[in-house]
Protein backbone atom coordinates (compact mmCIF):
# COMPACT_ATOMS: atom_id res chain seq x y z
CA UNK A 1 0.00 0.00 0.00
CA UNK A 2 1.47 3.63 -0.97
CA UNK A 3 0.67 6.77 1.39
CA UNK A 4 1.78 8.61 -1.00
CA UNK A 5 -1.96 7.62 -3.08
CA UNK A 6 -4.04 7.31 0.02
CA UNK A 7 -3.32 10.58 1.33
CA UNK A 8 -5.00 11.83 -2.26
CA UNK A 9 -8.46 9.97 -1.16
CA UNK A 10 -9.08 11.49 1.79
CA UNK A 11 -9.55 15.22 2.30
CA UNK A 12 -8.82 17.18 5.96
CA UNK A 13 -6.41 16.71 8.58
CA UNK A 14 -7.73 13.75 10.32
CA UNK A 15 -6.40 12.02 6.57
CA UNK A 16 -4.73 9.57 8.18
CA UNK A 17 -6.57 8.41 11.17
CA UNK A 18 -9.98 7.84 8.75
CA UNK A 19 -7.13 5.80 6.23
CA UNK A 20 -6.09 3.35 8.85
CA UNK A 21 -9.17 2.78 10.32
CA UNK A 22 -10.41 1.96 6.43
CA UNK A 23 -6.65 -0.08 5.92
CA UNK A 24 -6.83 -1.84 9.24
CA UNK A 25 -10.67 -3.13 9.21
CA UNK A 26 -9.09 -5.21 6.40
CA UNK A 27 -5.83 -6.52 8.37
CA UNK A 28 -6.16 -9.75 10.12
CA UNK A 29 -2.57 -10.23 11.82
CA UNK A 30 -0.20 -7.15 11.20
CA UNK A 31 0.87 -3.80 9.45
CA UNK A 32 4.60 -3.39 8.19
CA UNK A 33 6.09 -0.42 7.20
CA UNK A 34 9.80 0.66 5.73
CA UNK A 35 11.47 3.87 6.27
CA UNK A 36 15.07 5.51 5.26
CA UNK A 37 15.88 8.32 7.87
CA UNK A 38 14.13 11.48 7.32
CA UNK A 39 10.83 9.02 6.72
CA UNK A 40 11.33 7.66 10.17
CA UNK A 41 9.33 10.22 12.16
CA UNK A 42 6.07 9.90 9.91
CA UNK A 43 7.09 6.16 9.49
CA UNK A 44 6.43 5.81 13.57
CA UNK A 45 3.55 8.43 13.31
CA UNK A 46 1.91 5.96 10.83
CA UNK A 47 2.26 2.89 13.77
CA UNK A 48 1.04 5.06 16.48
CA UNK A 49 -2.39 5.62 14.01
CA UNK A 50 -2.58 2.25 13.89
CA UNK A 51 -2.05 1.27 17.07
CA UNK A 52 -4.47 3.70 18.18
CA UNK A 53 -7.31 2.87 15.95
CA UNK A 54 -7.11 -1.13 15.47
CA UNK A 55 -4.66 -1.99 19.28
CA UNK A 56 -5.17 -6.29 18.47
CA UNK A 57 -2.99 -5.42 15.39
CA UNK A 58 1.00 -6.01 15.92
CA UNK A 59 3.58 -3.53 13.76
CA UNK A 60 6.61 -4.08 12.38
CA UNK A 61 9.44 -1.93 11.27
CA UNK A 62 11.99 -2.27 8.60
CA UNK A 63 14.50 -0.25 6.90
CA UNK A 64 18.38 0.45 6.74
CA UNK A 65 17.68 3.61 9.30
CA UNK A 66 16.00 0.66 11.52
CA UNK A 67 18.58 -1.71 11.25
CA UNK A 68 21.42 0.47 12.85
CA UNK A 69 18.72 2.75 15.33
CA UNK A 70 17.19 -0.82 16.10
CA UNK A 71 16.40 0.13 19.70
CA UNK A 72 15.49 3.98 19.53
CA UNK A 73 12.64 2.35 17.07
CA UNK A 74 12.09 -0.84 19.32
CA UNK A 75 11.38 1.57 22.48
CA UNK A 76 8.57 3.08 21.04
CA UNK A 77 5.15 1.88 22.12
CA UNK A 78 4.23 1.81 18.66
CA UNK A 79 6.59 -0.94 17.49
CA UNK A 80 6.04 -4.74 18.09
CA UNK A 81 9.39 -5.60 16.32
CA UNK A 82 12.13 -3.92 14.64
CA UNK A 83 13.02 -6.07 11.49
CA UNK A 84 16.84 -5.29 11.31
CA UNK A 85 18.58 -5.55 7.34
CA UNK A 86 17.01 -8.01 5.01
CA UNK A 87 13.53 -8.93 6.02
CA UNK A 88 12.02 -11.21 3.71
CA UNK A 89 12.51 -14.42 5.99
CA UNK A 90 12.39 -12.02 9.09
CA UNK A 91 9.53 -10.81 8.51
CA UNK A 92 7.58 -14.50 7.52
CA UNK A 93 8.51 -15.48 10.88
CA UNK A 94 7.72 -12.67 12.48
CA UNK A 95 4.06 -13.08 11.29
CA UNK A 96 3.99 -17.27 12.07
CA UNK A 97 4.94 -16.68 15.40
CA UNK A 98 2.03 -13.84 15.60
CA UNK A 99 -0.47 -16.11 13.97
CA UNK A 100 0.42 -19.17 16.50
CA UNK A 101 0.22 -17.04 19.43
CA UNK A 102 3.92 -17.84 20.15
CA UNK A 103 6.83 -15.68 21.62
CA UNK A 104 9.34 -14.20 19.04
CA UNK A 105 12.59 -14.48 21.15
CA UNK A 106 13.40 -17.13 18.45
CA UNK A 107 13.15 -15.02 15.48
CA UNK A 108 16.47 -14.06 14.48
CA UNK A 109 17.26 -10.37 12.83
CA UNK A 110 15.04 -8.39 14.76
CA UNK A 111 14.63 -6.01 18.09
CA UNK A 112 11.71 -5.94 20.33
CA UNK A 113 10.86 -4.32 23.63
CA UNK A 114 10.26 -6.89 26.74
CA UNK A 115 9.06 -4.47 29.59
CA UNK A 116 11.58 -2.14 29.79
CA UNK A 117 14.41 -3.98 28.35
CA UNK A 118 15.24 -4.01 24.77
CA UNK A 119 15.89 -7.72 23.52
CA UNK A 120 18.49 -7.89 20.19
CA UNK A 121 17.93 -11.33 18.48
CA UNK A 122 21.26 -12.55 16.85
CA UNK A 123 21.86 -11.38 13.17
CA UNK A 124 20.00 -13.46 10.38
CA UNK A 125 22.78 -14.95 7.77
CA UNK A 126 22.11 -13.46 4.14
CA UNK A 127 19.70 -15.09 2.07
CA UNK A 128 20.49 -16.85 -1.13
CA UNK A 129 18.75 -14.58 -3.53
CA UNK A 130 18.56 -17.31 -6.46
CA UNK A 131 15.96 -19.00 -4.13
CA UNK A 132 13.39 -15.69 -3.47
CA UNK A 133 10.51 -15.40 -5.48
CA UNK A 134 9.07 -12.84 -7.92
CA UNK A 135 7.43 -9.74 -5.75
CA UNK A 136 3.99 -10.32 -5.12
CA UNK A 137 2.98 -7.63 -8.13
CA UNK A 138 -0.45 -9.26 -8.33
CA UNK A 139 -1.45 -7.75 -5.33
CA UNK A 140 -1.25 -4.28 -6.39
CA UNK A 141 -4.58 -2.29 -6.78
CA UNK A 142 -5.75 -0.62 -10.26
CA UNK A 143 -4.75 2.87 -8.65
CA UNK A 144 -1.24 1.80 -7.91
CA UNK A 145 -0.84 -0.37 -11.13
CA UNK A 146 -1.32 2.61 -12.70
CA UNK A 147 0.81 5.53 -10.43
CA UNK A 148 3.69 4.09 -8.93
CA UNK A 149 7.29 2.49 -10.47
CA UNK A 150 8.39 0.06 -9.07
CA UNK A 151 12.50 -0.41 -9.57
CA UNK A 152 13.68 -3.71 -9.10
CA UNK A 153 16.42 -5.45 -8.16
CA UNK A 154 19.50 -7.90 -9.59
CA UNK A 155 21.94 -7.87 -6.93
CA UNK A 156 22.27 -6.44 -3.37
CA UNK A 157 25.69 -5.73 -1.97
CA UNK A 158 28.80 -3.13 -2.98
CA UNK A 159 32.53 -4.43 -2.93
CA UNK A 160 33.40 -1.16 -2.12
CA UNK A 161 33.30 0.53 1.29
CA UNK A 162 32.76 4.65 0.47
CA UNK A 163 32.75 5.85 3.77
CA UNK A 164 29.62 8.50 3.44
CA UNK A 165 27.76 5.52 1.98
CA UNK A 166 25.51 2.64 4.08
CA UNK A 167 25.24 -0.13 0.92
CA UNK A 168 28.36 -2.46 1.59
CA UNK A 169 27.23 -2.49 5.54
CA UNK A 170 23.50 -2.92 4.96
CA UNK A 171 24.08 -5.61 2.06
CA UNK A 172 27.67 -7.06 2.69
CA UNK A 173 30.13 -6.18 0.50
CA UNK A 174 29.68 -9.92 -1.47
CA UNK A 175 27.78 -8.91 -4.37
CA UNK A 176 24.45 -11.91 -4.65
CA UNK A 177 22.67 -12.16 -7.49
CA UNK A 178 18.85 -13.64 -7.95
CA UNK A 179 18.15 -15.68 -10.44
CA UNK A 180 18.36 -14.31 -13.87
CA UNK A 181 14.77 -15.87 -14.91
CA UNK A 182 12.47 -15.39 -12.31
CA UNK A 183 14.66 -11.42 -12.90
CA UNK A 184 13.70 -11.42 -16.66
CA UNK A 185 10.26 -12.59 -15.48
CA UNK A 186 9.68 -9.57 -13.24
CA UNK A 187 10.85 -7.27 -15.76
CA UNK A 188 8.53 -9.11 -18.30
CA UNK A 189 5.63 -8.32 -15.75
CA UNK A 190 6.44 -5.19 -14.81
CA UNK A 191 6.56 -4.09 -19.02
CA UNK A 192 3.86 -6.52 -20.14
CA UNK A 193 1.49 -7.07 -17.28
CA UNK A 194 1.87 -3.44 -15.47
CA UNK A 195 2.44 -1.55 -18.53
CA UNK A 196 5.60 0.17 -17.40
CA UNK A 197 8.16 0.42 -20.75
CA UNK A 198 10.57 2.42 -18.56
CA UNK A 199 12.40 0.29 -15.77
CA UNK A 200 15.07 1.11 -13.54
CA UNK A 201 17.38 -1.32 -12.03
CA UNK A 202 18.02 -0.09 -8.80
CA UNK A 203 21.35 -1.99 -8.46
CA UNK A 204 23.66 0.26 -6.56
CA UNK A 205 26.53 -0.85 -8.73
CA UNK A 206 25.43 -2.81 -11.61
CA UNK A 207 27.22 -5.49 -14.34
CA UNK A 208 29.54 -5.58 -11.50
CA UNK A 209 29.81 -9.76 -12.26
CA UNK A 210 30.20 -10.38 -15.94
CA UNK A 211 29.23 -13.55 -15.90
CA UNK A 212 25.85 -12.78 -14.49
CA UNK A 213 25.64 -9.69 -16.58
CA UNK A 214 26.42 -11.69 -19.69
CA UNK A 215 23.62 -14.49 -18.41
CA UNK A 216 20.94 -11.33 -18.15
CA UNK A 217 21.90 -9.94 -21.71
CA UNK A 218 21.41 -13.78 -22.84
CA UNK A 219 17.91 -14.27 -21.40
CA UNK A 220 17.19 -10.57 -22.43
CA UNK A 221 17.95 -11.06 -26.32
CA UNK A 222 15.77 -14.10 -26.05
CA UNK A 223 12.96 -12.68 -25.15
CA UNK A 224 13.07 -9.37 -26.46
CA UNK A 225 10.91 -7.57 -24.12
CA UNK A 226 9.05 -3.84 -25.23
CA UNK A 227 10.94 -1.89 -22.28
CA UNK A 228 14.02 0.47 -22.19
CA UNK A 229 16.20 -0.02 -18.97
CA UNK A 230 17.71 2.78 -16.82
CA UNK A 231 21.05 1.64 -14.38
CA UNK A 232 23.40 2.81 -11.75
CA UNK A 233 27.16 2.31 -12.58
CA UNK A 234 30.50 3.47 -11.65
CA UNK A 235 33.19 5.56 -13.34
CA UNK A 236 35.34 3.27 -14.32
CA UNK A 237 32.32 1.18 -15.83
CA UNK A 238 34.99 0.54 -19.03
CA UNK A 239 37.36 -1.37 -17.17
CA UNK A 240 34.92 -3.33 -14.99
CA UNK A 241 31.81 -4.07 -16.88
CA UNK A 242 34.06 -3.76 -20.63
CA UNK A 243 33.41 -2.10 -23.53
CA UNK A 244 32.00 -4.88 -25.25
CA UNK A 245 29.40 -5.72 -22.73
CA UNK A 246 28.87 -1.92 -22.66
CA UNK A 247 27.90 -2.08 -26.03
CA UNK A 248 25.28 -5.48 -25.70
CA UNK A 249 23.88 -3.51 -22.91
CA UNK A 250 22.76 -0.81 -25.59
CA UNK A 251 21.74 -2.91 -28.03
CA UNK A 252 19.72 -4.35 -25.68
CA UNK A 253 17.94 -0.71 -24.95
CA UNK A 254 19.67 0.33 -21.92
CA UNK A 255 19.30 3.91 -22.51
CA UNK A 256 20.28 5.58 -18.85
CA UNK A 257 22.94 5.36 -17.60
CA UNK A 258 23.55 6.69 -13.95
CA UNK A 259 27.01 7.61 -12.72
CA UNK A 260 27.70 8.13 -9.23
CA UNK A 261 31.18 9.94 -8.95
CA UNK A 262 30.13 12.44 -6.14
CA UNK A 263 33.19 14.47 -6.55
CA UNK A 264 35.90 15.01 -8.91
CA UNK A 265 38.83 15.44 -7.25
CA UNK A 266 40.61 12.31 -6.87
CA UNK A 267 42.72 13.30 -3.58
CA UNK A 268 39.20 13.96 -0.98
CA UNK A 269 37.39 10.91 -2.62
CA UNK A 270 40.30 8.89 -1.42
CA UNK A 271 40.06 10.65 2.34
CA UNK A 272 36.35 9.09 1.96
CA UNK A 273 37.71 5.38 0.90
CA UNK A 274 36.27 5.81 -2.54
CA UNK A 275 39.00 4.79 -5.36
CA UNK A 276 38.47 7.06 -8.38
CA UNK A 277 40.41 8.41 -11.14
CA UNK A 278 39.15 11.24 -13.85
CA UNK A 279 40.94 8.99 -17.14
CA UNK A 280 38.28 6.60 -16.19
CA UNK A 281 35.42 8.67 -15.46
CA UNK A 282 36.60 10.42 -18.91
CA UNK A 283 36.94 7.14 -20.75
CA UNK A 284 33.59 5.99 -19.64
CA UNK A 285 31.82 9.24 -20.60
CA UNK A 286 33.91 9.30 -24.28
CA UNK A 287 32.34 5.59 -24.83
CA UNK A 288 28.77 5.95 -23.53
CA UNK A 289 28.63 8.81 -26.39
CA UNK A 290 30.59 6.43 -29.10
CA UNK A 291 27.79 3.53 -28.73
CA UNK A 292 24.70 6.07 -28.96
CA UNK A 293 23.47 5.90 -25.24
CA UNK A 294 21.48 9.16 -24.90
CA UNK A 295 20.78 9.77 -21.25
CA UNK A 296 24.04 9.62 -18.75
CA UNK A 297 23.57 11.09 -15.57
CA UNK A 298 25.95 12.51 -12.64
CA UNK A 299 24.57 12.07 -9.16
CA UNK A 300 27.47 14.48 -6.98
CA UNK A 301 27.07 15.16 -3.22
CA UNK A 302 28.21 18.62 -2.60
CA UNK A 303 29.73 19.52 0.70
CA UNK A 304 31.29 16.65 1.12
CA UNK A 305 33.90 16.41 4.47
CA UNK A 306 37.03 17.76 2.99
CA UNK A 307 35.97 19.80 0.31
CA UNK A 308 37.06 23.43 -0.56
CA UNK A 309 36.55 25.87 -3.17
CA UNK A 310 38.89 24.93 -4.86
CA UNK A 311 37.53 21.07 -5.31
CA UNK A 312 33.71 22.38 -5.69
CA UNK A 313 35.31 24.58 -8.04
CA UNK A 314 37.34 22.08 -10.18
CA UNK A 315 34.26 19.72 -9.84
CA UNK A 316 31.58 21.88 -11.33
CA UNK A 317 34.16 22.76 -14.21
CA UNK A 318 34.64 19.46 -15.15
CA UNK A 319 30.54 18.78 -15.12
CA UNK A 320 30.35 21.61 -17.63
CA UNK A 321 32.59 20.54 -19.90
CA UNK A 322 31.06 16.93 -19.37
CA UNK A 323 27.67 18.51 -20.44
CA UNK A 324 28.59 21.11 -23.18
CA UNK A 325 29.80 18.47 -24.85
CA UNK A 326 27.58 15.90 -24.91
CA UNK A 327 29.13 13.55 -22.74
CA UNK A 328 26.13 13.97 -19.68
CA UNK A 329 22.67 14.97 -20.47
CA UNK A 330 22.54 16.68 -16.97
CA UNK A 331 24.38 16.19 -13.33
CA UNK A 332 22.30 16.21 -10.13
CA UNK A 333 23.49 17.13 -6.69
CA UNK A 334 22.56 16.47 -3.06
CA UNK A 335 24.11 17.81 -0.24
CA UNK A 336 26.41 15.57 2.57
CA UNK A 337 24.20 14.16 5.01
CA UNK A 338 25.79 11.01 7.18
CA UNK A 339 22.93 8.62 8.02
CA UNK A 340 22.91 5.45 10.18
CA UNK A 341 25.21 2.74 9.03
CA UNK A 342 28.08 4.68 7.69
CA UNK A 343 31.49 5.76 8.67
CA UNK A 344 31.10 9.01 8.50
CA UNK A 345 27.99 8.60 10.39
CA UNK A 346 30.18 7.10 13.34
CA UNK A 347 32.43 9.75 12.71
CA UNK A 348 29.80 12.30 13.12
CA UNK A 349 28.36 10.88 16.57
CA UNK A 350 30.17 12.42 18.93
CA UNK A 351 30.63 15.98 17.14
CA UNK A 352 29.28 19.01 17.94
CA UNK A 353 29.60 20.00 14.40
CA UNK A 354 26.05 18.05 13.87
CA UNK A 355 23.15 20.64 13.74
CA UNK A 356 20.42 18.66 14.42
CA UNK A 357 19.27 15.02 15.73
CA UNK A 358 15.81 14.98 14.18
CA UNK A 359 15.94 12.62 11.80
CA UNK A 360 13.27 14.55 9.39
CA UNK A 361 16.41 16.39 9.01
CA UNK A 362 18.39 14.44 7.61
CA UNK A 363 17.19 14.88 4.01
CA UNK A 364 19.68 15.44 1.34
CA UNK A 365 17.97 18.65 0.23
CA UNK A 366 17.16 20.01 3.62
CA UNK A 367 18.97 23.32 3.90
CA UNK A 368 20.55 24.22 6.00
CA UNK A 369 22.56 20.67 5.43
CA UNK A 370 22.64 19.05 9.20
CA UNK A 371 26.39 19.10 9.53
CA UNK A 372 28.46 22.21 9.84
CA UNK A 373 31.37 22.04 7.33
CA UNK A 374 34.45 22.80 8.58
CA UNK A 375 35.50 25.29 6.22
CA UNK A 376 32.41 26.34 4.05
CA UNK A 377 29.32 27.93 4.83
CA UNK A 378 25.52 25.95 4.39
CA UNK A 379 25.15 29.38 1.97
CA UNK A 380 28.40 28.65 0.06
CA UNK A 381 27.42 24.84 -0.15
CA UNK A 382 23.94 25.70 -1.11
CA UNK A 383 25.65 28.27 -4.00
CA UNK A 384 27.60 25.69 -5.43
CA UNK A 385 24.31 23.41 -5.78
CA UNK A 386 22.99 26.23 -7.47
CA UNK A 387 25.66 26.86 -9.41
CA UNK A 388 25.21 23.14 -10.50
CA UNK A 389 22.18 24.08 -11.99
CA UNK A 390 22.70 27.28 -13.10
CA UNK A 391 25.95 26.06 -15.78
CA UNK A 392 23.75 23.32 -16.83
CA UNK A 393 20.68 25.84 -17.84
CA UNK A 394 23.54 27.91 -19.38
CA UNK A 395 24.56 24.75 -21.67
CA UNK A 396 21.15 24.06 -22.77
CA UNK A 397 20.63 27.54 -23.66
CA UNK A 398 23.49 27.71 -25.95
CA UNK A 399 23.10 24.56 -27.33
CA UNK A 400 19.33 25.81 -28.63
CA UNK A 401 20.63 29.19 -29.26
CA UNK A 402 18.05 31.52 -27.67
CA UNK A 403 18.68 33.71 -24.78
CA UNK A 404 18.09 33.36 -20.99
CA UNK A 405 14.29 34.72 -20.89
CA UNK A 406 13.60 32.33 -22.89
CA UNK A 407 13.15 29.37 -19.94
CA UNK A 408 9.99 28.14 -20.93
CA UNK A 409 11.36 26.89 -24.26
CA UNK A 410 14.47 25.29 -22.74
CA UNK A 411 11.84 23.52 -20.43
CA UNK A 412 10.00 21.95 -23.44
CA UNK A 413 13.28 21.15 -25.34
CA UNK A 414 14.01 18.83 -22.15
CA UNK A 415 11.03 17.82 -21.82
CA UNK A 416 10.16 16.83 -25.05
CA UNK A 417 13.52 14.70 -25.46
CA UNK A 418 13.47 13.49 -22.49
CA UNK A 419 9.76 11.79 -23.14
CA UNK A 420 10.09 10.91 -26.00
CA UNK A 421 13.42 8.68 -25.60
CA UNK A 422 12.93 7.12 -22.10
CA UNK A 423 9.01 6.71 -21.89
CA UNK A 424 8.60 6.03 -25.61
Amino acid sequence: VSLDLIRDRYEGRDWLIRAMKDLCANTTLAVGITAVTPELPRALKVLETVKAVAPGLKTMIGGTHVSYEDEEAAASQAVDAVVRFEGEFTARDLMRRWAEGAGIDDVDGITFADGNQIIRAKPRTLCDLKKLPPPAYHLMDTEMRAKVHVTPTFTRGCPYSCSYCVEADFWSRRVRHRSVKIFVDELEYIAEDLGWRFIHIADSTFGINRAETEALCDELERRRLNAVFSVNIRPNACSYIGKSLLRRLRALNFIEFYVGIESISEGLLKELNRSQEVRELDRTLVFLKEIGVPFVKLYLVIGLPGDTHETLQYTLNRVRHYVENGLAFYATGKFFTPVPGTIEAKNHATSNRVLTWDWAEFERYSFPPVVEHATLSPYEIECYLMLLQAQQLGAYRRRLGIDAGERGRIKSWVAENYHQAVYL
